[in-house]
């Protein structure tokens, strides 16, 4: 399998040990370990995003601290064999709906995606979160440096993520996210995107996917 760097955007490394944990047991090929921990979300994806460049690698794979990561979640994303990859998790509030969006809007903002009921298996999307991307490195070498940029869709607020996604869109690569491959998002508990039979797309509150969930709520959901 090809080499590539896994980067952990760690404003505070000692802020989630629960993530710390499950990066642990995380399965993961041949890479080179990355952990910045500057204040600048974009800044420390740069780093990350050069230090791919520099080293060779074929991808890379970048994390926020803030999740619950399944023993195979990088090995899955790999698999899938797409140019840019997102796993699937839901915001941290309510109403918990995908980390993911639909369209791209002429103005330059984005329409949020809303899972239909039987929505499974791997979509194409307008744009992901970057909490658990992975991207090849002939998406990153399509654009110029800067590669993550704050501001850009928005002054007042963060953005870099789909301002990223807007970019790879126009250098002709499309963007996916492998449903069946969730994780978990930190608040005060653990939020988890599942599908249930006859119910379509809830959110699972609990610490495991495969334990009975302490809570659920539905998805906010289309028919489109």
């Amino acid at each position: 399998m090809s080499k590539g760097v896994i980067g952990v955007s760690a404003a505070e490394q000692g802020r989630y040990t629960s993530f710390w944990a499950s990066y642990s047991g995380m399965y993961k090929p041949d890479h080179i370990a990355v952990f910045p921990t500057s204040s600048n979300i974009a800044e420390n994806r740069n780093t990350i995003t050069q230090v791919m460049l520099d080293s060779g690698a074929d991808w890379v794979f970048y994390l926020d601290d803030d999740h619950i990561l399944p023993q195979d979640i990088l090995i899955r994303l790999l698999e899938a064999d797409k140019p840019i990859i997102s796993a699937h998790y839901t915001q941290r509030q309510p109403p918990f709906g995908p980390v993911l969006m639909q369209y791209e809007l002429p103005t330059g903002g984005f329409l949020k995606k809303f899972l239909s009921p039987n929505e499974t298996g791997i979509i194409e999307v307008a744009a992901v979160g970057s909490g658990c991307l992975l991207v090849k490195r002939e998406v990153i070498e399509a654009l110029q440096p800067p590669y993550w940029t704050l501001g850009q869709l928005n002054p007042a607020s963060w953005g870099d993520d789909l301002h990223f996604c807007s970019r790879v869109r126009a250098a002709g690569f499309p963007i996916y996210c492998d449903l069946g491959a969730t994780i978990g998002h930190t608040m005060s508990g653990v939020v988890w995107p599942a599908h249930v039979e006859g119910k379509g797309w809830v959110a699972n509150f609990g610490r495991d996917p495969q334990d009975p969930p302490i809570a659920q709520w539905p998805m906010p959901m289309s028919d489109i």
